[in-house]
């Protein structure tokens, strides 16, 4: 019984570690790759940017 739960929580705490490390892998690059995007495109290297009124 008690070696039933403490496996549960092993197995339990290695499937949370691992999908951390898989969004912290995934996840960090997907963050990393649209901030880069979002600032290039609000410092206007986008073509389709309106002109700003002077």
């Amino acid at each position: 019984m008690l070696i039933n739960v403490i496996a549960a929580l092993a197995t339990g705490v290695a499937t949370s570690c691992g999908l951390l490390l898989l969004f912290l892998l995934f996840g960090g690059w997907i963050v990393a790759l649209g901030a880069a995007a979002a600032f290039s495109w609000l410092r206007g290297d986008h073509p389709e940017a309106p002109a700003l009124p002077e």
